[in-house]
């Protein structure tokens, strides 16, 4: 089976290594949590052939036992893209 458009909503996601979706075009996060922070880079990554990606409200767990304060101000997303 192949997707072209996904949505995930208010979800938590833990060990999506499986992940694939070669055939995925459009896919929207809308307050979604990964357990993990190789995760939110797998969903990504197992996504080849991504065009449109809307995201609002994403979390990611890390490991970081002494962080008592993360601010993020602006956030930059560096992507591979075919010219």
């Amino acid at each position: 089976m192949s997707y072209a458009i996904f949505r995930l909503a208010y979800v938590v996601l833990k060990d999506i290594s499986f992940t694939d979706l070669p055939s995925l075009k459009i896919l929207h996060l809308y307050s979604v949590l990964f357990i993990d922070d190789q995760d939110y880079s797998h969903i990504f990554s197992s996504c080849p052939n991504l065009e449109h990606l809307e995201v609002k409200s994403m979390n990611v767990m890390t490991s970081c036992p002494n962080l008592e304060h993360l601010e993020v101000k602006s956030m930059n997303v560096m992507t591979n893209c075919r010219s």
